[in-house]
């Protein structure tokens, strides 16, 4: 026993905090994204080493020498950032590295300084109050940590910089993450800062020199103080000044402030101004409240800038506290009305976020997603229908529990969320779901549990006419969510890198990059740029045989639909005119999407018509388009329809004269001539021809077979009529504020 008791005494009870790293890091290799040697471990491994270090040295100073203990620290210090390192790289030899060199830098940059911050840190706790320095030191770690949560409550950003963590993307929806030049700067400045303060102290508790208590108090709260108010003009934080600032131009509405890049055109500022106060009127009349304040919009013309100024590049997000949406302008169609149904939220949301009890997403994605209910031209309930007859079901109590939220594939997660809601609403009214926002407690505001709600509505989802609707399922709902992908930060800053080489035509190098990820993984979009590559080097047999070789591994996945579609390019511009059409047909049959379906049922046209398939694959987008046009106006290729509108945006034609391919008489005949019709009137839209969309729209309307591309058409028509009942009255009253 004493021999026992003299091993884990040594050196301070050295081996005891060190059997505390191993066990936890034991812990974290269970655990998706820690187990990595990357980001995510250096991160824990970050907070982890700061608390152990600082409590080391507290346990520390009570026993050693103050002119003395420094010594006391090196061996901990290597050891504390041995043993982590050492587990990881032992579970990355048996279960296989991302990247040794990514995680190593990751590790470097924002582990390794965590010892001296933890050293700082319980130091400063030890001189203050030396009988409570424990309490102080777990203190001083609140405020650090405490001035990140700050930022996210009174700064729009969503990304933070912070000494103890390191850096946080802010969310998981970008998975590209890489150690950068200011990352490393931002480190670099944290060991100046606690490495003058452990310095200082040091000397200090010597006697080498004597610092009076109130210069080192005034030295740890000045200088943090003065970083964050400079913090914006180095890009380490986003003020609202700065955003607004950056974005350059803003408009005011009767019910929203609305910042935009200005870059963006007059004509679509018109657009988004009209779309923004038409979804206040539907959220108004659906969730029966008002925003108690101004709507403040922030719109980015593309990702890159949002991922700049705010710190995601894909997710669009609400702060409801704040009544402050954060989107890029493509997405006014698909994103804007569920953000600012958020806002909306905030007037029977509870607590300082104005939200769910207990941040609750299902409760939160789920009033957002009911009040905007159409995804990719579907309608929430046709796609909850299908994911729940196809085997894509879900525990309605689990996914009221935070993580498991989460852990879903997003559009699972999204799509029952939103469908449950919408039921709820539809049949015991917004008032008692506003109840249930801020009590989730089912049996007491329902007079039901949530397992008889629950079976009321699968019940409902059962009686919807979705039966054979596999592949749709497949495309919507088979994909991983990011905890259960592999290696995914590091995949994605590869597949970056690869696909700036091809943009570049390196067609070479970008070829090597997509087969090195593949190496590491089955990975869709590896295998699509590889194909590329190969085609543009001529080598096009190659490219399908690389198609051919991975195909059935993504089947039962939305890739697979992907796939088959340009394996079916490749047959084509390999002169394999009939095995192309097949392949055309097929997916016309399988109709995963509505995109895919009018793609392939152009393709397919295409093969017919003097095969010009071959032609159009392998022309420019200026013979694509005359191609496209020839055709059309011969007889209306109402597939080719939403081809036609991106070829001409992008060759930036004049709306007058594209719009006169239009002018014989559109008939709805099928599917596919609605929905192409129904594509024309959204792009009159954007056009402000409100007039002729309306018109256009109305057409659409006489498709009647399809319960779910009735609300969508039925959605589009209504909003376009209120446009042309009201874009006159809500411009008039808009304020250019600058530009």
């Amino acid at each position: 026993m004493s021999l026992f008791k003299k091993i884990f005494s040594y050196r301070n009870y050295l081996p005891v905090y060190l059997l505390i790293i191993l066990l936890i890091n034991i812990f974290f290799i269970n655990i998706p994204l820690i187990k990595v040697f990357g980001y995510e471990f250096s991160v824990a491994n970050s907070v982890l080493l700061t608390l152990v270090s600082g409590l080391f040295i507290i346990s520390l100073l009570k026993k050693e020498e103050k002119n003395n203990f420094v010594k006391q620290l090196i061996l901990p210090s290597f050891l504390f950032l041995l043993v982590p390192f050492l587990i990881s790289i032992i579970n990355s030899l048996l279960t296989g590295f991302c990247s040794f060199i990514d995680g190593l830098f990751f590790f470097i940059v924002i582990t390794s300084p965590s010892i001296i911050i933890g050293f700082a840190c319980g130091l400063t706790s030890s001189i203050f109050l030396k009988r409570f320095r424990r309490i102080i030191f777990f203190l001083i770690i609140i405020i650090i940590l405490l001035i990140s949560l700050g930022e996210f409550y009174f700064n729009p950003q969503i990304y933070f910089y912070n000494s103890i963590l390191g850096y946080l993307p802010g969310t998981i929806y970008d998975e590209a993450l890489t150690v950068d030049l200011k990352l490393v700067i931002y480190r670099f400045l944290n060991l100046v800062f606690f490495g003058g303060l452990f310095t200082v102290l040091t000397f200090h508790l010597s006697g080498k020199i004597q610092i009076k208590k109130l210069l080192i108090l005034l030295y740890i709260i000045i200088i943090p103080a003065v970083f964050v108010f400079l913090s914006p003009s180095f890009a380490y934080s986003t003020s609202f000044t700065k955003l607004k600032s950056e974005l350059g131009n803003s408009v005011l509405t009767e019910h929203f402030e609305i910042y935009l890049d200005k870059e963006i055109s007059d004509d679509f500022v018109k657009l988004l101004v009209l779309h923004h106060e038409y979804f206040y009127t539907e959220l108004v009349d659906y969730l029966k409240v008002k925003p108690k304040e101004k709507i403040q919009s922030f719109i980015f013309k593309d990702r890159q800038q949002k991922k700049e100024l705010f710190g995601s590049a894909n997710a669009d997000v609400a702060k409801t506290w704040m009544y402050s949406i954060f989107t890029t302008y493509d997405n006014y169609n698909t994103s804007l009305k569920h953000e600012i149904a958020h806002c909306f939220s905030a007037e029977f949301g509870e607590g300082p976020l104005k939200i769910a009890d207990m941040i609750n997403p299902f409760l939160i994605e789920g009033l957002a997603s009911a009040c905007d209910p159409l995804t990719d031209d579907n309608e929430v309930d046709y796609l909850a229908s299908i994911a729940y007859k196809n085997g894509y079901k879900i525990n309605l109590g689990q996914m009221y529990k935070f993580v498991s939220f989460f852990t879903q594939p997003s559009t699972i997660s999204y799509i029952y969320a939103g469908s449950f809601t919408k039921y709820l609403i539809k049949n015991y009214g917004i008032n008692k779901f506003k109840q249930l926002y801020v009590n989730p407690d089912f049996p007491v505001v329902y007079k039901k549990s949530l397992n008889e709600l629950g079976k009321e509505y699968f019940l409902y989802l059962d009686e919807f006419d979705t039966d054979n609707k596999t592949d749709k399922a497949n495309y919507y709902f088979g994909r991983k969510s990011i905890f259960y992908k592999a290696c995914p930060r590091f995949i994605s800053d590869r597949l970056g890198k690869a696909w700036e080489h091809y943009q570049k035509k390196e067609f070479k190098d970008a070829k090597e990059l997509f087969e090195f990820i593949l190496e590491k993984g089955e990975t869709y979009y590896a295998v699509v740029g590889l194909s590329f590559c190969l085609k543009e080097m001529n080598m096009t047999e190659k490219a399908t045989n690389i198609i051919k070789k991975y195909l059935n591994n993504f089947e039962n996945t939305g890739y697979y639909y992907n796939l088959e579609y340009n394996l079916a390019d490749l047959y084509a511009e390999n002169g394999k005119i009939d095995i192309a059409d097949s392949l055309y047909k097929k997916l016309i049959e399988q109709n995963p999407n509505s995109t895919i379906y009018h793609l392939a049922a152009m393709r397919s046209e295409l093969c017919k018509k003097d095969s010009l398939i071959k032609e159009y694959l392998s022309g420019e987008d200026s013979i694509k388009y005359l191609i496209l046009k020839k055709m059309n106006a011969e007889s209306y290729l109402y597939s080719a329809f939403p081809v036609m509108i991106n070829l001409s945006k992008q060759f930036d034609e004049d709306y007058s004269g594209f719009i006169t391919q239009f002018n014989k008489t559109l008939l709805v005949k099928d599917y596919l001539s609605a929905y192409s019709i129904y594509i024309l009137s959204v792009y009159m839209t954007e056009n402000l021809d409100f007039s002729k969309a309306r018109r256009t729209a109305a057409l659409s309307l006489r498709y009647k077979d399809n319960y779910n591309l009735a609300a969508v058409f039925n959605d589009n028509y209504k909003k376009i009529n209120w446009f042309y009942l009201n874009s006159e009255k809500v411009l008039n009253t808009t304020k250019l504020k600058d530009k």
